[in-house]
């Protein structure tokens, strides 16, 4: 849709392994789209979430919730 994404990760084992192709979850064409768009440059995948933010227009921030006393998400 012609924008660019940064994927900001602080595990560097997350993000090399985006990089190589290995994706954490399942969603039907993820793996595809996650290489076209790096390999085109329109995905950049990094550690340091310095380095883009004078790039950005916007930002989301994805974080595991904290377990409840059940051990299920809260």
């Amino acid at each position: 849709m012609g924008m660019d994404v940064a994927c900001v990760d602080v595990q560097k084992s997350k993000i090399e392994n985006l990089k190589k192709g290995i994706i954490p979850i399942y969603e039907p064409g993820l793996e595809d789209m996650v290489h076209r768009n790096y390999t085109a440059g329109c995905l950049k995948l990094t550690t340091d979430l310095k380095e883009c933010l004078d790039d950005v227009e916007v930002v989301f921030s994805a974080v595991d919730p904290p377990p409840g006393v059940d051990g299920n998400a809260d």
